[in-house]
C-alpha cells in the first residue's frame, strides 16, 4: 500500500475511487486501525457503522480472555478522530528486554 513519512514513521495511505455509475445503495465503509503508539493496544474504528463493528471486534476479542481479557470501548483525548477504540487488546508479540516493549 502507498505510504509516505520519515524519521522511521510510515504513515498508510488511503486511496479512494469515484464510481462514473456508482450503485444505489454504495456499501457501508468502516475504517479501523490498530494503534500502537503512545498508548498501545487500541483498535480504532470510524465510519457509520463503527459502533456496531466495535462491538463485534470486542466480543470476539474477549472470547480470548486469556490476551485481551481487560478488553473494553473507551477513547481518550488522543482519540478524537475516531468514533469507537477498543483499548487493552493486544495485536502484536512485540519484543521484550528487560521489562520494555520495543514494538
Amino acid at each position: 500500500a502507498p505510504n509516505f513519512g520519515g524519521g522511521n514513521v510510515d504513515w498508510p495511505c488511503f486511496i479512494f475511487r469515484k464510481l462514473a455509475k456508482p450503485p444505489a445503495s454504495p456499501p457501508q465503509l468502516v475504517m479501523a486501525a490498530i494503534k500502537d503508539q503512545n498508548i498501545p493496544g487500541k483498535v480504532c474504528f470510524h465510519g457509520l457503522g463503527a459502533a456496531e463493528a466495535a462491538q463485534n471486534v470486542l466480543a470476539a476479542l474477549q472470547a480470548k480472555a486469556t490476551l485481551h481479557g481487560d478488553a473494553k470501548l473507551e477513547k481518550d483525548q488522543y482519540d478524537r478522530d475516531w468514533d469507537c477504540v477498543i483499548r487493552n487488546t493486544e495485536m502484536t508479540s512485540g519484543r521484550q528486554f528487560g521489562g520494555l516493549s520495543y514494538f
